[in-house]
């Protein structure tokens, strides 16, 4: 009898640990949250800083060595960043730079432009938004550039995002350094110049 009364607590927590695992491996799986949209109108705030030379003024990467002389620029920019459900979009922005390495009497080291780019987004499955701006046009309206002037970034750059957990909110960010070639056309005349940029955005949705 003392035999069967020892044993019997010892079943009984082999049963309990069996009814525990059973339920934990059989116990569903619960959706993450789901995925925010982000089509619709996004009104942006960032920043840029870069460093910019003539075509061809960078050494190698990942030192980027100075080549030729160059120039810091520090932008700040407002805009409206429209995303289409085909993966597509539109940006435009307002922006002034302050050229702060030019501040020697005769210099100009305000420049005012507004910019109008195409867009290109892909969720990826981590959370991540990666973004493609290409076709950039932009339009000097303050500072050394007359109205007439353009600048031009044809190649495609990438910033990365991550939504917040209402959907409201980006930050949007580009810190991997790599070349950018533009070029600037004044009176029928182009200049092609290499920078190396980093960028800063927050867009809250509105619309």
């Amino acid at each position: 009898m003392k035999r069967i009364i020892t044993f019997f607590p010892f079943v009984l927590a082999l049963i309990i640990v069996s009814t525990t695992c059973v339920l934990a491996a059989g116990k569903p799986i619960l959706p993450g949250p789901p995925i925010q949209p982000i089509t619709g109108e996004w009104q942006t705030i960032g920043t840029r800083s870069c460093v910019q030379t003539v075509e061809g003024g960078f050494g190698p990467p990942p030192q980027f060595q100075l080549l030729s002389s160059g120039t810091m620029r520090a932008m700040q920019e407002v805009g409206t960043l429209s995303l289409f459900d085909d993966g597509t979009g539109l940006f435009v922005s307002n922006a002034v730079q302050i050229n702060y390495t030019l501040i020697e009497s005769g210099s100009y080291p305000v420049m005012g432009f507004t910019a109008e780019c195409d867009v290109a987004y892909e969720p990826w499955d981590d959370g991540t938004i990666k973004f493609k701006f290409d076709n950039c046009v932009t339009n000097y309206t303050a500072g050394y550039l007359g109205s007439d002037s353009q600048s031009y970034n044809a190649h495609f750059r990438a910033e990365f995002a991550r939504l917040s957990a209402d959907g409201l909110t980006m930050v949007i960010w580009d810190l991997e350094p790599r070349v950018e070639r533009t070029w600037t056309t004044t009176g029928g005349i182009t200049t092609y110049l290499d920078r190396i940029c980093s960028r800063t955005k927050t867009a809250i949705k509105f619309r």
